[in-house]
């Protein structure tokens, strides 16, 4: 995870990642993590930033504010709390009875998509099998159903998070490696089909 960060990190030009930590009793587990990052103890109470180079090995931490400095550190304090979720239980028991295959799990992410807004453009369908997967790959991360190859990416809802969800089920379905700068550039299916097609080409 940190190394995908770095190569995020160093995508948009940002030279370091800067971590915020407020230690819990329940996050232990990542502060041991980030003692073998940045050297800080993993007995540290007090709140800290690991800050890792993302083009090599330096890094360093330094301690923070404990109250006015970030949500985290108010949450920790009690100053700020954190709604309830009342039906967890409901919601569990529904994913062991009615999801118990892919199958189920991707019928029920369809189901909960949001229809396609009145205003966008005319919906143009995929022409071929590679803007058809990606239909399907922007349909599932976007939540909106159908999506047209001519849509934008950033009008739908789109931003970093889902960017780099999109990226990674290209790799994984299309045996692709597309930066994130890439779709930052290429905002539609038809232009990252494109793309997709010359570096195919490349490689054959």
């Amino acid at each position: 995870m940190i190394e995908k960060l770095k190569q995020v990190a160093v995508e948009r030009g940002a030279d370091r990642l800067v971590i915020p930590v407020v230690p819990t009793s329940r996050n232990r587990p990542a502060r041991e993590f980030l003692a073998s990052l940045c050297g800080v103890s993993a007995d540290a109470q007090e709140p800290f930033e690991c800050v890792l180079s993302v083009t090599g090995d330096q890094s360093e931490w330094h301690r923070t504010a404990a109250t006015g400095a970030s949500p985290a550190a108010k949450i920790a304090a009690g100053d700020v709390k954190l709604p309830i979720v009342t039906d967890e239980e409901g919601i569990l028991a529904q994913i062991a009875n009615e999801m118990q295959s892919v199958s189920s799990i991707v019928s029920t992410i369809r189901e909960r998509k949001k229809a396609r807004p009145s205003t966008a453009g005319p919906l143009v369908p995929p022409g071929n099998p590679v803007e058809e997967t990606l239909v399907n790959i922007w349909s599932d991360v976007l939540g909106v159903e159908p999506i047209g190859i001519r849509d934008n990416f950033f009008d739908f809802g789109g931003q970093s998070l889902r960017a780099t969800r999109v990226l990674t089920r290209v790799r994984t379905e299309l045996g692709v490696e597309l930066g994130l700068t890439a779709l930052f550039k290429t905002p539609t299916i038809e232009a990252m089909a494109d793309e997709i097609a010359e570096m195919q080409a490349l490689r054959s």
